[in-house]
């Protein structure tokens, strides 16, 4: 029987990021983001087979998150997008990758036989719980020390299902992924239901890019990035 707690509940996750910037897609590795000083960035995409109104989503998409930069995104017909960016600075890179990962965002428990495992790989994982992301926002704050954490509002919808999950699982290790990459698997101690708080963060600027790609919405498709032009 679930027991009755407050409704409003925050798992705490304290670890330390060390998220790979890598976009969800194929040969995305063959030309990684290099930089030594601020420059002129055009990046050359190409996305997954599109359907009608995809390409225009992509646009808003990769516009929002990358708002910061006043980055210029272009459809070029087909399946093919540029990005322009001017004055990118040395610790933007990370965030510009980021935020052209495909950011499918899910929840998955850790198979028992890995339950002791430090390093978790997808294999270790579960089916996921939920067949789109269950977060309706995130957000970024920051303690007294520096760190940072990355606090989840979980929609309405799937509130009771996450509790009643939760409360059946206690003891259990839970994992958050995005896209291919685990950020986090926290042993459940309580039931959750509202809120999901993943917090130890050091890269605040990284944070606020994981925070602005789950309340743009993931892309419809992934992206590759084909070739990139970078003028001092």
């Amino acid at each position: 029987m679930v027991e009755d707690v407050p409704s409003v509940l925050k798992l705490v996750i304290s670890f330390l990021l060390s998220f790979i910037g890598s976009c969800n897609g194929p040969d995305t590795q063959a030309t990684p983001l290099t930089l030594e000083k601020s420059a002129y960035i055009e990046l050359k995409l190409k996305a997954e087979e599109l359907k009608t109104g995809e390409a225009q989503s992509i646009q808003a998409i990769l516009g929002q998150r990358l708002a910061f930069l006043d980055a210029e995104v272009n459809w070029l017909g087909e399946q093919n997008f540029t990005v322009h960016i001017n004055n990118v600075a040395v610790e933007d890179l990370k965030t510009i990758e980021l935020a052209m990962q495909q950011g499918n965002v899910n929840l998955g428990f850790v198979r028992e036989a890995s339950e002791t495992m430090g390093t978790l790989s997808l294999s270790d994982l579960e089916e996921s719980l939920f067949t789109e992301s269950i977060f309706a926002k995130a957000a970024v704050e920051t303690d007294d020390f520096g760190y940072s954490s990355l606090a989840l509002n979980v929609k309405t919808d799937y509130q009771d299902a996450l509790f009643q999950l939760s409360g059946e699982n206690l003891g259990r290790r839970l994992a958050i992924v995005i896209d291919e990459t685990i950020l986090s698997a926290p042993v459940i101690r309580a039931q959750v239901k509202e809120n999901i708080l993943i917090s130890g963060l050091q890269d605040f600027a990284e944070a606020e890019q994981l925070a602005l790609m789950i309340n743009s919405g993931p892309l419809p498709v992934a992206l590759s990035i084909e070739d990139i032009f970078i003028q001092d």
